[in-house]
């Protein structure tokens, strides 16, 4: 898909901005607010955009984002579809996507600590409909998003949302029933505008915005964002697992701001379990992701070290709020 100079700025400006009014993005792209208005809606009609959504900070809740790489035997890859399905309805999951490789899969999990985790894994294990095996379970210290761009352009705005990862149960926030709901609604819905939430939800216009106001301030909601489908850009998601050293803190900075000036950079986790960050790229062929390994080699060859390619098959399950049901425990969930 090709699309036009204004339309590439427009993309841009509001990808990681989904919040401001077209009056503010139009003082800052300097063009009019109706273009900016037109320019969204036509991402919108041509699939760019799939919808608006928030991104919820885990930490912000007390919760710990974990990575899992499980594996099905190719045996048992009979019972492929029953344990996508398994690992789909877990309450706690939120994504799960096949890798390169059969029967390879990664699964994001949020967790309140240790024995949280335990109960997840001995769910799984009793309710699995055939052995899996775990291949890696890493927890996700510190991410930044950086959003993506359209193909062969860099990024203008610079605007980024930043994830810290805090210490196991230091909830800023305890959320009640109401609040859940608009997460929910707000990270999992189509929405276009708050008055589309505030209908949904039967909640006044005033009384949603104090709320979401109340939820940006505590850290729950750290940014509003569109959600692409990067399939029309003819774009694959890669995951790059490199090894590292202990970073220092400054050295997780430069790292982090350099991912995020890079066009092909869309997400950058730093990962506790072993030594390694994740970095996943959008590229249309194995050439991108080599001038992304390159570019990496040669500016940060001293505390990286073997790359490997991960392709996301496909995407079963993707949220940020993946919670469906509520009951009040000490702040949290029921469960966790």
């Amino acid at each position: 898909m090709k699309l036009t100079t204004s339309q590439k700025h427009i993309l841009d400006a509001v990808v990681l901005q989904a919040n401001k009014s077209a009056l503010e993005l139009s003082r800052e792209l300097g063009l009019r607010e109706h273009a900016v208005r037109r320019g969204i809606s036509s991402l919108l009609d041509q699939g760019v955009f799939l919808r608006r959504s928030i991104w919820v900070d885990p930490h912000a809740l007390g919760l710990n984002l974990h990575i899992l790489q499980l594996e099905l035997p190719l045996k048992s890859m009979i019972h492929r579809g029953a344990f996508l399905e398994q690992l789909v309805s877990l309450e706690e999951s939120c994504a799960v996507a096949e890798l390169g490789g059969e029967g390879l899969f990664e699964v994001r999990i949020l967790s309140s600590g240790r024995e949280h985790l335990d109960t997840i894994f001995q769910s799984l294990a009793e309710s699995s409909p055939a052995p899996f095996r775990i291949r890696a379970c890493m927890t996700v210290l510190e991410q930044d998003y950086s959003g993506t761009s359209e193909p062969g352009t860099k990024r203008a705005s610079g605007h980024s949302l930043h994830f810290g990862g805090l210490p196991l149960g230091t909830a800023r926030c305890a959320l009640d029933e109401k609040d859940h709901d608009i997460l929910s609604a707000l990270a999992n819905q189509r929405y276009l505008s708050f008055q589309e939430v505030s209908r949904a939800l039967k909640l006044p216009a005033a009384t949603l915005t104090y709320r979401i106001g109340k939820l940006e301030k505590a850290g729950v909601i750290k940014g509003h964002y569109y959600v692409m489908d990067p399939t029309v850009f003819k774009e694959m998601p890669i995951a790059l697992h490199i090894r590292s050293r202990v970073l220092t803190c400054k050295e997780r900075r430069t790292l982090m701001d350099y991912c995020r000036a890079h066009p092909r950079i869309s997400l950058i986790n730093f990962l506790f379990g072993e030594q390694s960050v994740e970095i996943y790229t959008l590229v249309q062929d194995q050439k991108e992701v080599r001038a992304v390994i390159a570019d990496l080699s040669l500016n940060f060859g001293e505390v990286l070290e073997s790359p490997q390619m991960v392709p996301q098959i496909s995407f079963y399950k993707y949220t940020l709020y993946p919670f469906t049901s509520y009951r009040k425990v000490q702040g949290i969930f029921a469960g966790l």
